[in-house]
């Protein structure tokens, strides 16, 4: 537990909440623009003009936005090899599957089991191989200049 604790004072709480909400429709309205196509110039002005707000604060939310965008296109590429990591592991613990299945018929034993860890592996492979390919890109924009 701190020694001290810094209090701001009172009034400041709804300056910040409006604050927050204000960058928060910015940013919303932006991104929305530059999914439609807009160049950065043309939304800044509009966004300036709605808003009231100055120039640098639809510059910040801007810039704001373009790192969001950026850190979901390198977690895409991340999840991505995941992914298909996943989908190599399946494919091999399939392969195994059946190649136990294959003794265990020489031998004139019970395969129930095995073959139903291969109906689950291949119904758990179906579902990430759909999920690699609906995978669309959420940001759909490349960073404009003005």
């Amino acid at each position: 537990m701190p020694t001290y604790q810094t209090l701001l004072p009172s009034n400041i709480y709804r300056f910040l909440e409006s604050m927050a909400s204000l960058y928060s429709a910015i940013e919303k309205q932006m991104h929305m623009a530059l999914l439609a196509g807009e160049k950065i110039g043309s939304i800044e002005k509009r966004l300036q003009n709605e808003f009231q707000v100055d120039s640098t604060t639809v510059r910040n939310v801007y810039h704001d936005l373009k790192g969001k965008h950026s850190s979901i296109k390198e977690l895409r590429k991340t999840q991505t090899k995941e992914l298909k990591s996943a989908i190599s592991s399946i494919k091999k613990s399939i392969t195994t599957q059946q190649k136990r299945i294959k003794t265990k018929l020489k031998k004139q034993q019970s395969t129930s089991k095995h073959l139903f860890i291969i109906h689950q592996k291949k119904r758990r492979l179906l579902y990430k191989s759909d999920h690699t390919q609906s995978s669309t890109s959420i940001v759909g924009w490349k960073a404009r200049s003005a």
